[in-house]
């Protein structure tokens, strides 16, 4: 069973909502990010949705979008925040975490090697939320 499942059926099994914490990776740095998120798992956060920084978050609102823009001024991106999950998860990290953004990062990085990125990093899911529909089978992984 994947971590993302378990994490929703052990929250379903105590009768509550799971807690989805939202971050920007990068806001506001890098080190600083990587410390909150762990200590969001730490303190009982069920599943974290990372946010990865973009110059044109327009699906987001106000707060998301100037959160994004510290992250990218302070050196946010695509391949740190896979950086950010790989050293969470080499602290002990098992939290479930999706990484929510947008497709431009992904298709400069070229899908086939977000994907394998992503996965080696341990990532759990993505949360593209401009992906082309013709995009998704080169990012699916079973």
């Amino acid at each position: 069973m994947s971590r993302l499942r378990a994490a929703f059926e052990n929250a379903a099994s105590q009768k509550r909502a799971a807690l989805v914490a939202y971050l920007t990776f990068a806001d506001p740095d890098p080190q600083t990010s990587i410390a909150v998120v762990e200590a969001a798992c730490r303190a009982g956060a069920d599943v974290i949705e990372l946010g990865v920084p973009f110059s044109d978050p327009s699906a987001d609102g106000p707060s998301i979008q100037r959160a994004m823009e510290r992250a990218l001024e302070a050196g946010g991106s695509l391949p740190g925040a896979l950086d950010a999950v790989a050293e969470l998860r080499r602290r002990g990290i098992d939290t479930p975490i999706v990484l929510f953004g947008y497709y431009n990062p992904i298709f400069v990085m070229g899908p086939a090697a977000f994907a394998a990125r992503a996965a080696a990093a341990g990532v759990d899911a993505g949360l593209t939320v401009d992906l082309p529909i013709d995009e998704l089978a080169e990012l699916a992984q079973p």
